[in-house]
């Protein structure tokens, strides 16, 4: 029986079962050439397997998902570098310069004129100027400034041009040239718009409220002194107001001694109602004072009078694609039975421009004919070119109306003038 025990123990060793000192023994160094040959087995099927496969289709990328910070373990054998970001340009940086001449002082302008002023802005900063060509503010002024870059410390000179409107007025207001890095660069602009002679003030008030009773109604204004002064210095006479002979007003001979300044009272505006703007045969107040001199270039003179009644007659542009900023036109002087041609600037606003001006018709059939020569771009604006004929042919100043049209829109505008005839 003890044989028969000895045996097992000797079967279970040859088996690979532990041993009576428990270790794996001889069984184990038996197991391991089978694990490799099985392995090495395993390894040749699917190799086999993989050859006679298609192609793998390549995966699509996973749709992003939201970044999540990583852990700090995570990033412990990962570090991240970031090159430093340039300094962004900043707009809103004030540029230092200097402009020369410091103002661009056009003095007095014609009606119409086109009077350029050569210009140098110096970079006295530290940081490059860069000029865009383009420019913002006085429409009626333009720029030949092509885009460039100015260095610190040099300069760049270009011809800033005026083109004066056809209203006497005075410009004082500025242009700001564009820069890429920094706020615009801004110069001032200086001119007057004068016809012939200066007028102040250029507009008369027909109502007021008394000094005494602020608060109360409106009622007529009694007196306004309006001075007439030649800005060259030429003598002149005040021939005619509102049609009437000068020598009908009170003292009104002084006007006719020749004189490089006047100073005119005007009646009162007492036959007009305050509110409804009517005399008491119905008639609605005169929208200018008409002065008549001998000054060249001053021939008629509009004063535009402000009454309260006068809004209610003025036409609404409503969604009408152009405009001007002339409130009326005066033409000048003819002889009579002459032409007298003239260009009204027109503005666009947006880009329909198949709606421009295409034709010119006179409402005032009786006091004078018009027809439109042309029109074309001039820069930001375009000019119609109007050819006037007075009807009247004696001496003096006329009125009337004409209205332009676009194809779907049409507005008009007083157009004022005078016939002289030859050594009036």
């Amino acid at each position: 029986m003890a044989a028969r025990h000895a045996s097992k123990k000797r079967h279970a060793s040859s088996s690979g079962q532990e041993s009576d000192d428990g270790s794996s023994g001889g069984g184990l160094k038996t197991f391991i050439p089978w694990i490799v040959l099985v392995g090495a087995a395993a390894i040749v099927t699917a190799f086999a397997l993989d050859l006679g496969a298609p192609a793998p289709t390549p995966a699509r990328p996973a749709p992003a998902q939201p970044s999540t910070p990583l852990a700090s373990t995570q990033l412990t054998n990962r570090p991240v570098t970031t090159a430093p970001a340039a300094p962004a340009p900043s707009p809103t940086a004030k540029a230092n310069f200097t402009v020369s001449p410091a103002v661009l002082d056009y003095g007095t302008l014609a009606p119409g004129e086109v009077k350029p002023i050569d210009a140098t802005v110096t970079n006295t900063g530290d940081e490059p100027l860069r000029f865009t060509g383009e420019m913002k503010g006085c429409s009626c002024t333009t720029l030949d400034l092509r885009p460039t870059t100015v260095q610190p410390g040099e300069s760049v000179t270009f011809a800033a041009t005026m083109t004066a409107g056809l209203t006497p007025t005075t410009k004082k207001s500025s242009i700001r040239l564009v820069l890429r890095d920094h706020q615009p660069a801004r110069i001032e602009v200086d001119g007057e718009i004068v016809r012939g002679v200066r007028v102040n003030p250029r507009r008369l008030a027909a109502v007021g409220r008394p000094a005494d009773n602020p608060d109360g109604p409106a009622v007529p204004v009694q007196v306004r002194r309006v001075r007439f002064e030649s800005p060259s210095g030429t003598p002149f006479r005040i021939l005619r107001v509102d049609g009437r002979d000068v020598k009908t007003f009170i003292g009104g001979d002084r006007f006719l001694n020749p004189q490089p300044t006047h100073a005119f009272i005007f009646d009162d505006f007492e036959q007009w109602d305050p509110v409804t703007g009517l005399n008491d045969k119905g008639e609605l107040m005169p929208f200018f004072r008409m002065i008549e001199t001998d000054h060249p270039g001053g021939e008629v003179i509009a004063i535009p009078v402000d009454h309260p009644a006068r809004v209610a007659h003025l036409e609404r542009r409503g969604e009408r694609p152009w405009l001007w900023v002339e409130t009326h036109l005066v033409v000048g002087a003819v002889e009579p039975g002459g032409t007298i041609a003239f260009d009204v600037p027109i503005k666009m606003a947006g880009a329909n421009e198949a709606e421009m001006v295409h034709g010119v018709t006179s409402e005032s059939p009786d006091v004078l004919d018009v027809t439109l020569a042309g029109i074309r771009r001039e820069g930001r604006e375009w000019r119609a070119t109007i050819n006037v004929t007075p009807k009247r042919t004696d001496d003096g100043a006329f009125l009337g109306r004409i209205r332009f049209h676009s194809p779907n829109y049409s507005a008009s505008v007083p157009v004022i003038g005078a016939v002289r005839t030859t050594g009036a």
